[in-house]
């Protein structure tokens, strides 16, 4: 095991780093430069000689890296993933750095390469799925692929389950609270950890006089347990009443436990659809093993691309005998019928003509993640622990606290246990929040992509449970400008990566104390 307690840069490095770009692939140049020292200098220390001495900040990184491999020897094992991030992500290098990944993630080359030359090769044309040409059905096939892709990818039977695309997770979660049959008998229970997305449903709910009911989480986010117990009511009888669990936070980090909800919505009579659009791109999901009625998706948060698609994986038994649809329109020939008497199928709830040209790539994406997801939360989890403790344990030079993290610390006994999220309050030396467009400005001055404010989010604020109510009220009550940082990893995040933020972290965010709030 990995001691938990651990150092992430060695101060004496960390009070000399610089912000401009390193250049290299990324750990890969560390570690090159890391060998060719040591057999230059016989004991693993830096040449000082000029003709082989890299730049200082080259330097810098490539010690801070020695000690964080002393610090995480199990970072090593993940190496795959820097091949990946040579060969598909050559242009991050020069480039900003990117820790926005729960934003969305990164595509890999070769996945828009793939797909161009799948669209370009000579012969292959792809007309609407609704027709029945040649070129109709080889878009129908690619469809079908994608659907068996994504079923697969989080281990759903396929007798069992349907892919329903949709624009997005949002479209996915909209599509099942417009459809779900509220009544006045029925019971909405919602996260109060959730996206707004989440949230939207409750008007579905409540036109219909559904009684709705928010669940709690805990001090650093997640689900509270005895909360939820508390407010559901054990109906087996009960057919209407909906449980929505979001599977990973998007600002929390924390994580959902399936194995002990969905038994619980079982013996309450409870219908459940799980949130897993920040779940699914960094952890193994198996609908086997925790099956939900129904679950939503997008692929850009996944592999990066393509946009604007993503999909309800939905038990065909809850399609077919719960939900209901109150308009329709497109659909093949077999699917245009009055609504209420067609088909079941998920024709019946795609609207208008799918992406047809954009699925091919949905399945080539998904294939490219599913090489790396044994070892994804190994890496991420280390780099999140480096990451959270580096900030939570920075300083003002007058020894006040630079930072309060309020995201789900990582476990290190326990990789990929919570999300690849890092939020945190920045505060100026005498621990007042510094303005989120102060701390953006920043950032965008060193050439660092992460996101501020709730982060669409608004049960973040329950996280803020250990400050002070002068400063819960003056992140959250009428001022936009205070807010949550948050910092997200991704797939190919690397150590370099963690290196230049908490450079920034340490360097920088302290000089915002004189900036006027």
């Amino acid at each position: 095991m990995i001691a938990t307690q651990t150092r992430v840069l060695a101060p004496e490095t960390l009070g000399t780093l610089q912000l401009r770009p390193v250049q290299g692939d990324g750990d890969q140049t560390v570690k090159n430069q890391i060998e060719a020292s040591a057999a230059a200098a016989g004991d693993g220390v830096l040449s000082s000689h000029p003709s082989t001495a890299p730049e200082p900040e080259a330097t810098d990184l490539a010690r801070a890296y020695a000690t964080f491999l002393q610090d995480y020897p199990a970072y090593k094992a993940t190496s795959a993933l820097d091949d990946l991030r040579a060969s598909d992500y050559a242009r991050l290098d020069g480039a900003e750095t990117y820790v926005d990944y729960m934003g969305g993630s990164l595509f890999p080359e070769g996945l828009l390469q793939d797909h161009m030359r799948l669209l370009l090769e000579s012969g292959n044309l792809f007309g609407n799925a609704h027709s029945r040409s040649e070129s109709s059905r080889r878009s129908s096939e690619l469809a079908y692929r994608a659907r068996e892709a994504v079923l697969q990818f989080v281990d759903a039977d396929k007798d069992d389950y349907a892919v329903i695309f949709t624009p997005n997770a949002t479209g996915a979660l909209k599509l099942v609270g417009e459809s779900f049959p509220f009544g006045e008998a029925s019971s909405l229970l919602l996260p109060m950890d959730a996206h707004n997305s989440v949230h939207g449903i409750r008007v579905f709910a409540e036109t219909n006089g559904t009684s709705v009911k928010y669940y709690g989480c805990g001090p650093r986010g997640g689900v509270n347990m005895e909360s939820l117990q508390v407010i559901h009511t054990p109906c087996p009888s009960c057919s209407t009443s909906l449980l929505v669990i979001t599977g990973q936070s998007n600002v929390t980090a924390a994580k959902a436990p399936l194995q002990d909800i969905l038994p619980m919505a079982r013996e309450a009579g409870l219908y459940t659809l799980l949130d897993a659009a920040a779940l699914v791109p960094t952890t193994k999901i198996s609908l086997r093993k925790t099956p939900v009625d129904a679950c939503a998706i997008s692929f850009y948060k996944i592999c990066g691309y393509p946009t604007g698609l993503g999909a309800l994986i939905v038990k065909r038994s809850f399609s077919r005998n719960v939900m209901r649809r109150v308009w329709f329109a497109g659909g093949t020939v077999t699917a245009v019928q009055v609504p209420g008497t067609g088909p079941t199928s998920y024709h019946f709830w795609e609207d208008g003509t799918i992406n047809y040209l954009g699925l091919p790539a949905v399945q080539m994406g998904l294939e490219v993640v599913t090489r790396y997801r044994d070892v994804l939360p190994q890496r991420l989890t280390i780099l999140t622990h480096a990451l959270s403790s580096g900030i939570a344990r920075a300083t003002h030079p007058n020894g006040a606290p630079l930072a309060h993290v309020v995201s789900t610390l990582p476990d290190l006994e326990e990789p990929g246990a919570s999300g690849s999220v890092v939020a945190c309050i920045f505060l100026n030396a005498s621990g007042t929040p510094i303005r989120n467009d102060v701390v953006e400005r920043s950032a965008r001055q060193s050439r660092i992509a992460l996101r501020t404010g709730c982060m669409c989010n608004p049960g973040a604020r329950n996280l803020h449970l250990g400050l002070n109510k002068e400063v819960g009220d003056l992140l959250f009550d009428g001022d936009s400008s205070f807010g949550l940082i948050r910092i997200s990893l991704g797939l190919v995040s690397n150590f370099e990566d963690v290196w230049k933020v908490l450079s920034w972290v340490i360097n920088e965010v302290p000089k915002l104390s004189n900036v006027a709030n």
